[in-house]
């Protein structure tokens, strides 16, 4: 069954006719920018990417507003987020009466999967959304539209406003979709073949970007993600023995966590003081099985529950080695968040990491090379081993090196912030909304 674009089309001819003309004025430079989240704005890495977003559109005086998912039973905390003007589109309630769909298949809250959707509730969700999104720019006007996700929100979007510049940040999440999700690569190829500008996390990632959707190279940006250098940034660390490791992310198979909790038993590790300590939260079984196996270790892992970024910041500090075994990535925050704390990192060689640290001078930490995957975020069963004798050599590796050496020195944290503070990427995406929505009167047909 398709989508019943007629409706959509009331939703921007009627029943909200607009006034006949709109003059947007913004000689200053200041503008009014909506931002677009399909997915809880108080969790996941495009949820902390939007704030950071946002946090650095109104410290240049620009005004910002905001559409994001949210649970009926469990609003979100908007406590750090500087919109002027926030509407959430609320799921497990009519009309839309399932979890959220999770742009990744296991979330740190729950979620149900775009794959497993109905006909129903895929229209029940773009019709839902594109409300929303058409009630905003009523009332907000915006200059530009900020979307996340190369996926379902943002080719609806393009339909709907055509005319409004549209900047779309690749989370990496949404080209996983289009892969798995074949039945609804019709839905979304023209909308997202209409985008204005892509921001993408990785020089791999835009190539993928061009390839997936066979879009204009002069379209897609290359711009990192970032860090608050306020909240993460290096202090002494405690002593060691024991050796603080720390995982912080999503308690699920596609992150490694299993294989990681695991090691803590290989024989490379199982005599040396070393004590992890895991952050983050999971859904279902995958969460079930990480902290049934975390507890069994209960001498050597401790479950620190989801924290909130000042708390993970600390824990970090407090942390000699952080430890990302996923299957697949675009570019994590968390990483970044880690080198600025100055942990020493043992991480998966995924494209975007390989990226990241390639321009990082010292002693940084160790990647592990993965064999090839049965599908995009999943190893073949026999390479489990394989997989986890490395990250035990790699982590073991680290330990040494750490107690022999001192931390980073504390020009690595200046150069970091001088390259990924969130106030550098934003003046880079700002150049994009400049280039895209010229400085001069702009006339936008009203509905």
């Amino acid at each position: 069954m398709g989508f019943p674009w007629g409706l959509v089309d009331g939703l921007i001819h009627g029943p909200f006719p607009f006034l006949e003309k709109a003059i947007y004025l913004w000689d200053s430079g200041e503008m009014n920018i909506l931002f677009l989240l399909s997915q809880r704005p108080d969790s996941t890495g495009s949820g902390i990417y939007t704030r950071a977003m946002i946090h650095q559109a109104s410290k240049k005086g620009h005004r910002c507003s905001l559409v994001a998912a949210c649970a009926y039973k469990s609003p979100p905390d908007l406590s750090e987020i500087q919109a002027d003007d926030t509407r959430l589109v609320p799921f497990e309630v009519e009309p839309l009466n399932f979890p959220i769909p999770g742009m990744s298949d296991v979330m740190p809250y729950p979620s149900s999967r775009f794959m497993d959707l109905s006909a129903h509730q895929l229209n029940a969700y773009e019709l839902t959304l594109g409300q929303a999104i058409t009630d905003a720019v009523r009332a907000t006007r915006p200059h530009i539209i900020h979307s996340n996700h190369l996926w379902i929100m943002s080719a609806l979007t393009r339909r709907l406003f055509p005319e409004i510049p549209l900047v779309v940040s690749c989370h990496g999440t949404g080209l996983r979709q289009f892969r798995n999700c074949t039945h609804l690569r019709k839905r979304v190829l023209p909308g997202i073949r209409g985008i204005d500008g892509f921001l993408a996390l990785s020089q791999s990632q835009k190539h993928e970007i061009i390839e997936m959707f066979g879009v204009d190279e002069n379209r897609v940006h290359l711009i990192q993600n970032g860090f608050d250098p306020e909240i993460f940034y290096p202090a002494p660390k405690p002593a060691c023995p024991p050796f603080s490791l720390l995982y912080a992310g999503k308690l699920s198979q596609s992150k490694g966590v299993p294989l990681l909790l695991e090691c803590m038993n290989h024989p490379r590790l199982r005599h040396l003081p070393i004590h992890l300590y895991l952050a983050g939260s999971g859904a279902g079984l995958e969460k079930k099985t990480c902290t049934d196996l975390a507890l069994g270790l209960w001498e050597k892992v401790t479950l620190c529950g989801s924290l909130s970024p000042h708390e993970l910041a600390d824990r970090m500090r407090k942390s000699h080695l952080f430890v990302l075994p996923s299957f697949y990535e675009g570019l994590p925050l968390v990483l970044i968040e880690a080198l600025a704390s100055g942990c020493s990192i043992v991480s998966t060689d995924l494209p975007g990491t390989r990226e990241l640290v390639s321009g990082i001078e010292g002693d940084w930490g160790s990647l592990i090379d993965l064999p090839p995957l049965e599908s995009i975020d999943r190893p073949f069963e026999q390479d489990l081993p394989l997989i986890r004798d490395r990250l035990a050599l790699a982590i073991e590796f680290q330990i040494r090196e750490r107690m022999e050496k001192k931390a980073p020195p504390p020009d690595f944290f200046a150069d970091l912030k001088k390259r990924l503070g969130w106030e550098i990427v934003f003046r880079q995406v700002e150049s994009i909304y400049q280039s895209l929505a010229p400085q001069h009167d702009m006339n936008i047909p009203d509905r």
